[in-house]
């Protein structure tokens, strides 16, 4: 699936990764160099016998580089943290409510569909249907969801959320949402960050349909989940790492065989919009190491 969105994030994350990783590579042992000329300045105050050393131009530039490096990794840091206690604290209260024991038609449907023992039921009013879990993903269904689908709903059903798990979706999503945190300046991330997911649906709507052989079961499914007028979806925050079943205008258009114009694939521009920062990136960063010329840089005290 090339030209997805998802794609795109993927890059996007590995060539901020690659820049951040030069940056401190390059630039910690400037800034170690920094640090011994601050401290032979603040020592020549107290009257010790330094000469006066001035910062090289290159650790400069290493300490203008660094930080926004740093930054980032917090900023993502923080996003994987928001998202991964927001989501803990949502499904928390929902799984207090979780059965024992699986009701004994439901954990047919479950054999057949080969998601036996990775599948919860929880006891809720709300219609959900939704994969959690980052490492050990697992399916969960309210009842009374299970109470209005039947045999073929609930097993196209099972198998949509059974790819979410195969994938660790969930952790795809922590991922995902911590880079468009990291780098909410940029606006079109978020953007493109909602597509993605919709892309994930999509493509487990398809799976569930290639094991099934029909659309039917699935669509008459997606338009159980549809909330009461004027109400939203259960799940309907984006920074929430769940992938909930939901009956979205571009799955079922999608669904329908439409094509729906705001997934079409991503061009090549957008690729070439990450490549060129980092090509650029590394080549100053060479530049950079070259002019400090790094094998001996850390000259020591510099007595006089």
């Amino acid at each position: 699936m090339s030209g997805t969105r998802q794609r795109f994030l993927w890059a996007l994350a590995l060539a901020a990764l690659a820049l951040v990783a030069l940056v401190l590579v390059v630039a910690l042992p400037l800034l170690a160099d920094a640090a011994l000329e601050a401290g032979h300045d603040l020592l020549r105050l107290c009257r010790h016998p330094f000469r006066p050393h001035y910062m090289a131009p290159e650790t400069a530039v290493a300490v203008l580089l660094v930080v926004p490096a740093v930054v980032l990794l917090a900023r993502f840091t923080r996003g994987a943290l928001l998202i991964a206690g927001r989501t803990h604290a949502a499904t928390g209260r929902l799984l207090v409510g979780r059965l024992p024991v699986l009701p004994e038609w439901i954990a047919a449907v479950a054999a057949a569909a080969g998601v036996n023992g990775r599948l919860d039921v929880i006891e809720a009013s709300e219609r959900l249907a939704f994969c959690h879990g980052l490492l050990r993903p697992r399916i969960v269904l309210s009842m009374a969801l299970c109470a209005i689908l039947d045999h073929d709903e609930l097993t196209a059903v099972l198998l949509h959320e059974d790819h979410h798990r195969r994938r660790r979706e969930p952790l795809r999503i922590v991922l995902l949402g911590a880079l468009a945190h990291a780098l909410s300046f940029m606006p079109p991330v978020g953007v493109i960050l909602g597509q993605a997911r919709t892309e994930m649906e999509i493509a487990a709507d398809r799976a569930a349909v290639a094991r099934t052989g029909s659309t039917r079961a699935l669509a008459r499914a997606l338009l159980k989940v549809l909330p009461p007028a004027g109400e939203a979806e259960f799940f309907d925050s984006p920074a929430l790492a769940v992938s909930a079943l939901s009956a979205a205008a571009a799955r079922i258009d999608a669904l329908g065989g439409g094509a729906t114009a705001t997934l079409r694939p991503l061009g090549r521009g957008y690729f070439a919009a990450v490549g060129g920062p980092l090509i650029s990136g590394l080549a100053g960063l060479y530049a950079l190491a070259a002019q400090a010329n790094l094998h001996g840089f850390v000259h020591g005290c510099h007595l006089t």
